[in-house]
């Protein structure tokens, strides 16, 4: 089969690996800069001397955050499928979403674990292009719940002494992040002719879902963002036990104000799973309130160790997956083939697994 333009589809498959190992390289590349700038501006017998003196109770508690941290995930992924008019059970969303924290270790962003994220709910039966929109909103809410979280902090990260940079970029993304979610949720509702065009009617239908996930229902919208709030203090809960294990200076009512603006900084992908803008964002945001950089730097590394180790366990249990999640829960929902939405090529390839499966 010809591609568009005469290209086949071994060759276009060859330049998109090309490209996304010249993106991971240049991630690497980042990723590697960023951390060797950082080793060589702090003291580094400082930063052995903190992480020799781990107190691993409060790691241990720290690692039971991830628990309600990845119910409170799952659970908001299944509210958001049952609005979508779609079915995932608690089992599955919980497994997934453990998974993906191991899929994400090796690849540099997010889109690692929503792309695993999109493969699996397929395996539930549900089109390529619904999963795909589910996930985005997903995602979406997840969002709005950390801009929320982070304006109710933004009163005592003004009252801070210095860090105006800081400051001023924390303000401009909230601004531009509320901005971003009411034009996605009311685009839709806009009638013009670009929702006419086969790229635009994808974004017209995810504004819609954002506009049906968000804003249709109260009650239900109010469940979601509480979940996807209790995921990202769960996220904080993380980093102030283990900024005491390390017996840092670090009080709560300005690690809730710091640690999720340092999450929406972190967001950008520019680097390898965080390594490196993380312990960067940590040492400016720290030293706000008077924390050492190797202090800060220390927590952040323990902060991705312990991240790593989750996602290890995460590997473990992709191992066992398909007796942990019973069969027959991939039978619950018709299989939905969406030529209209995904074009021909996807509408060929998903009756073909069809029949395969025949």
């Amino acid at each position: 089969m010809q591609a568009t333009g005469g290209e086949s589809a071994p060759a276009r498959g060859s330049r998109a690996r090309v490209r996304s190992f010249a993106l991971f390289g240049a991630k690497a590349v980042v990723t590697g800069v960023i951390l060797w700038t950082i080793f060589g501006r702090i003291e580094l017998s400082s930063l052995k001397n903190s992480l020799a003196h781990v107190n691993f109770i409060f790691v241990v508690a720290a690692v039971s955050l991830w628990i309600p941290l990845m119910i409170s995930a799952a659970q908001r992924w299944r509210l958001v499928a049952l609005a979508l008019g779609n079915e995932l059970s608690f089992r599955a969303a919980f497994i997934y979403t453990w998974i993906g924290s191991f899929i994400s270790l090796g690849l540099p962003t997010l889109l690692a674990l929503d792309a695993f994220r999109i493969l699996q709910l397929q395996r539930h039966r549900i089109g390529l292009s619904s999963a795909t929109r589910l996930v985005i909103v997903d995602r979406t809410c997840s969002f709005a719940a950390l801009l929320m979280v982070i304006t109710m902090g933004i009163p005592k990260i003004v009252g801070l002494a210095g860090g105006h940079i800081f400051k001023e970029l924390i303000i401009s993304a909230v601004v531009c992040g509320v901005l971003l979610l009411v034009v996605l949720a009311t685009m839709h509702l806009a009638k013009t002719s670009l929702s006419s065009f086969r790229g635009m009617r994808h974004i017209w239908q995810l504004s819609a879902d954002v506009y049906q996930v968000l804003l249709s229902n109260i009650g239900r919208s109010a469940k979601i963002l509480l979940l996807a709030a209790c995921n990202h203090l769960c996220r904080v809960g993380i980093v102030i036990c283990l900024a005491y294990s390390l017996r840092l200076d670090l009080s709560l009512p300005d690690a809730f104000a710091l640690v999720p603006a340092s999450f929406l900084i972190t967001l950008v992908p520019i680097s390898i799973g965080g390594w490196g803008v993380r312990e960067a964002v940590f040492i400016g945001m720290l030293g706000l309130v008077g924390i050492a950089a190797a202090g800060a730097f220390a927590l952040s590394i323990l902060h991705g160790l312990v991240g790593t180790a989750i996602g290890l366990l995460g590997g473990a249990v992709w191992m066992a997956e398909r007796r942990l999640i019973e069969p027959a829960s991939c039978e619950q929902q018709p299989l939905r083939i969406e030529t209209n939405n995904v074009g021909p090529l996807c509408g060929e390839l998903a009756n073909n697994h069809s029949r395969a499966s025949d």
